[in-house]
């Protein structure tokens, strides 16, 4: 029979034993929250624009409050764009979290399935390139 010592461990008073570590870095985490307020505005804007509730009296010189709006849209529109571009980019050079590293052969495997679906919906084998019954 072995025996196993277990020690207490030894703390010293106000050390630190874990630290903050960021996984995502800060390109991920920033195009996150501008595209995730995009969405939040373009849905609102988009809502208004669909069925105004409030028209504006006079002249139009006055009032261009639906031409505000849409021009919030529009704004919200291309800061999403171009967020989504930076994210893609920062997909080919970010960390390893930020990207998505999928092995060749797991890659190979999901195509054999799509066709294997194939053969099982149109009767074909695809690869002897002969067609069912």
């Amino acid at each position: 029979m072995i025996a196993h010592d277990y020690h207490a461990m030894d703390l010293e008073p106000g050390k630190v034993l874990y630290e903050t570590k960021y996984v995502w870095e800060l390109p991920v985490r920033l195009t996150h929250w501008i595209i995730a307020a995009s969405i939040f505005i373009l849905f609102a804007t988009g809502l208004y624009i669909a069925s105004p509730v409030a028209g504006p009296r006079g002249e139009p010189y006055n009032n261009f409050f639906m031409g505000r709006v849409r021009e919030t849209h529009f704004i919200a529109a291309y800061v999403f764009l171009f967020a989504m571009l930076v994210r893609l980019y920062w997909f080919f050079v970010g960390n390893r979290y930020a990207t998505l590293r999928v092995p060749a052969g797991l890659a190979r495997g999901v195509v054999e399935r799509i066709v294997r679906a194939d053969e099982g919906v149109y009767g074909c084998d695809a690869r002897a390139g002969s067609t069912g019954p």
